[in-house]
Order: structure tokens, then sequence, then C-alpha cells
């Protein structure tokens, strides 16, 4: 990776600033739960970060499928990684963005016929903490960066939010921000060209809605995910 963006990437007190002048629950208050940012990153880091990812080892991308994951009856197909190279470098910008939320971050690849069948973002997850003690986390906001260039709507792996029935073609260096729950899906790629991003969610301490009903509210979850997240008991 070019070494200005590893050096802005780097840069905790300017990653705070850039971080105070997006603020994204701002943003999200103001737009009813759902903003797109165009130009996120500074051009060269964005650029620096799709360069980063199309050289990754292919062997380093996880499949992420039905068949993979027990718990998740979303139909869906891509390519995943939260760990190698650039990667954790991205992360701990967004970590910087929303402080104060627990993150869970990781760059994605899809392949033609890649997809997300409508689904609402909602899950409850078992957070276990250095002391052993396991609390559990309700996704709160949910977000897209999208990194690929000279994408078209007729490629597909277009966001389609439900809510309001528009489709977003991936557009190089924009992010998507959204409250969950929010029903979406994201189109089948119908092209050989690959789609690059990053998604995730941040996440907030307690349950705030039962993962399996629509737009119910519980405080005992309904199922356990069993994706276990790390997390220092002093953070």
């Amino acid at each position: 990776m070019d070494k200005s963006a590893e050096s802005w990437l780097s840069d905790i007190k300017g990653l705070k600033k850039w971080a105070e002048k997006i603020n994204v629950e701002k943003l999200l208050a103001e737009n009813d739960g759902f903003v797109l940012v165009e130009n996120f990153f500074p051009d060269f880091v964005a650029s620096g970060a799709l360069k980063a990812l199309k050289e990754l080892p292919e062997d380093e991308w996880d499949v992420s499928n039905g068949s993979t994951e027990e718990y998740n009856d979303v139909s869906h197909s891509f390519f995943s990684n939260d760990s190698y190279g650039i990667v954790p470098d991205i992360i701990r910008a967004f970590m910087v963005l929303l402080p104060n939320k627990l993150p869970s971050i990781s760059a994605a690849m899809y392949k033609e016929t890649g997809h997300i069948s409508s689904h609402d973002d909602k899950d409850v997850i078992g957070v276990e903490m250095a002391n052993g003690e396991a609390l559990w986390h309700s996704r709160e906001i949910a977000v897209v960066y999208y990194l690929t260039k000279d994408w078209k709507e007729s490629y597909g792996g277009l966001f389609h939010d439900e809510k309001t029935g528009n489709y977003y073609t991936p557009q190089f260096n924009s992010c998507l921000f959204f409250r969950v729950p929010r029903v979406h899906e994201v189109t089948p790629v119908t092209t050989c060209n690959i789609r690059y991003s990053f998604f995730g969610w941040y996440m907030i301490e307690g349950i705030i809605y039962d993962p399996q009903a629509p737009n119910g509210l519980t405080t005992i979850p309904k199922r356990r995910s069993p994706r276990l997240l790390k997390r220092k008991a002093s953070s």
C-alpha cells in the first residue's frame, strides 16, 4: 500500500478530526437513519485500499454462504477477510469513527452471482470479555463502504433499500450508514468483474430487539450467534 495512505491511516489524531468532521450520528439523525457519504476517505487512501484488496491472496478470502454458517438462513454468497494486510488498518479507521460502539467490520469480495437476499441485519451477539464474561450486544448501525471503480448498474451487486424502494449502484469511495433494523438486499452480481467493499456493524451492549421478530423488543435472546468477539474488559 502507498506509504502516504499508510501514514494517514496510522495517524490517530488525524483520524479523530476526520471522524468529527463526518459525524455519523448527526448525519443519521438528519436523514431518517439512512445516509450515503461520498468521498469518504481521501482519494489516495481509497485507491490504496482498493489496490491492497486486489492484491490479497485468493486463499486469504473466507467463503461466506448458506452452507458455511449454521445460524444464518439468509441466502448469501460472497468472500470476506478481517485480518490480512491493509484490512486491519481500514477497520481501525472505522473504530475511530464511532468510538463508543463495538465494531465488527470486514472486507468483502463479490464475484459473479454473489448476493445477499432480503434481510434486516438484526442480530444479538455474545461478546466475550477479557475476564471470561459474555455480554449480549445488539447491532445498532450498519455500514457498507464501496471501493470498486467504474461499477455499472447493469453489473448487479446493487444495494436495494426496501424501505424506500431505492437502488444504489456501488460508487467508489462512498459509504452507506443506516440504523438497524432496515430491510435490504444486495442484488446478484451479473458480471465477471469483482466488486470490493467493506461491511459490518456497530454494536451496543444490551438486547434492543428480538433478532428473529420483525419489529419486536425482548430481554431474552432467541438464539446465540456463532460469532464470539473478544473485547477487553476495560474497553
